[in-house]
């Protein structure tokens, strides 16, 4: 099959791979969209076996508050300008979504979550192979809410730090005050 400039340009705003790479992937699968994809995961997998031992030190931590829990997550990188990067904000943004509308209780369980019918390890895998650097979700946990409770959430130095409180009270309390203390 004849991999048109076309075809290349569609694989490149499915995935956001450079063009060469996304060429290289429809060559080697004689056009196939489907298995270009998948191949250009599988090269994501590798590229985060062999940077497996990169320091992953940069990321943020992403707090989500529920009507029932309070959740925390990190998502590691090896450079400060990665966790600015678009395609990690936008990777983040859809584990928030998970926590938010899933029951998620640890790191596993957001990797093999599924929003508006994605993988996020897929996603991962996608950002993988366009960023080239170590990029991984390290941590999560979770509060769940209890009665006569409020959470605090607090994120600190650009989501370097994050914090979540629980304020227990009895009787009757001021909720949005006792929020507002936590």
């Amino acid at each position: 099959m004849q991999i048109t400039a076309s075809l290349v340009n569609e694989l490149r705003q499915k995935t956001g791979v450079g063009m060469m790479q996304c060429k290289k992937a429809l060559t080697e699968t004689d056009g196939d969209m489907d298995k270009a994809v998948e191949l250009l995961r599988k090269q994501g997998a590798a590229v985060a076996a062999k940077r497996a031992d990169k320091a992953a030190k940069e990321g943020r931590i992403y707090l989500v508050e529920t009507a029932d829990k309070a959740a925390a997550f990190e998502l590691s990188c090896e450079t400060e300008p990665v966790s600015n990067n678009e395609d990690f904000v936008a990777l983040a943004n859809l584990a928030v979504k998970a926590v938010e509308t899933q029951a998620i209780s640890s790191v596993e369980d957001l990797k093999n979550a599924v929003v508006d019918g994605v993988k996020i390890n897929d996603r991962l895998q996608d950002v993988l192979v366009k960023i080239q650097e170590n990029i991984d979700f390290r941590k999560f946990g979770e509060l769940k809410k209890a009665p006569n409770t409020v959470f605090g959430v607090y994120s600190h130095m650009k989501g370097k730090i994050g914090v979540i409180t629980e304020l227990a009270f009895e009787g009757s309390a001021d909720e949005a005050a006792l929020k507002a203390a936590a």
